[in-house]
């Protein structure tokens, strides 16, 4: 399994990527893109996975235009989306990067995850978080990060308040009262 992220390490430098294949402990990341549709595609089809996501649920067509849209933010922007994978085995346990955001003045990226659901409580989207974050200061040039939460997830408030983030406000978005968060590149 682990030659395999070795190969889409190597595809996405080949596509003109400049993204390194970042590690934790427990995890390697990789710029998300259409190799990982059909995991993509089963991790934004579950319910309860996506039951706080603007949205809901995706299908596949959807998600792959999702990943054509990453695969074009990596190329002109330097950063996006991570694939999130088990070191060991390979295993694909979600999703979290940036992107772009338009719904909140003032805020021009989000940070956001997405965790399969026998992955949560394992310490996964904090792990990965610290390593997204800790790589997006390198890329992104702005000097804040957002994160807009639904008001009925306090458990995605709890970490990104162990990420270092900061709740601003309530906005609506969308039509739902929802919390912004932030983070600001320190010095």
């Amino acid at each position: 399994m682990l030659i395999a992220i070795t190969f889409v390490a190597q595809a996405w430098h080949h596509q003109g990527m400049d993204a390194p294949t970042l590690r934790t402990q427990r995890l390697v990341l990789l710029p998300l893109g259409d190799g990982d549709l059909d995991e993509a595609a089963a991790l934004y089809s579950d319910e309860a996975v996506m039951r706080y996501v603007d949205g809901g649920t995706r299908d596949r067509p959807t998600t792959a235009h999702l990943l054509e849209a990453n695969a074009r933010c990596w190329k002109s922007e330097g950063w996006g989306l991570w694939a999130i994978r088990d070191a060991e085995t390979g295993a694909f346990l979600g999703e979290g990067g940036l992107q772009r955001l338009t719904d909140v003045e003032g805020a021009q990226v989000d940070y956001g995850y997405t965790i399969s659901r026998r992955n949560w409580d394992k310490g996964v989207a904090s792990e990965a978080g610290n390593a997204i974050l800790y790589d997006a200061w390198t890329r992104y040039p702005g000097d804040q990060i957002h994160a807009i939460v639904h008001p009925d997830n306090p458990a995605n408030g709890a970490i990104l308040r162990k990420l270092g983030f900061r709740r601003l406000e309530d906005q609506l978005i969308h039509g739902i009262e929802q919390q912004v968060w932030e983070i600001q590149r320190l010095g």
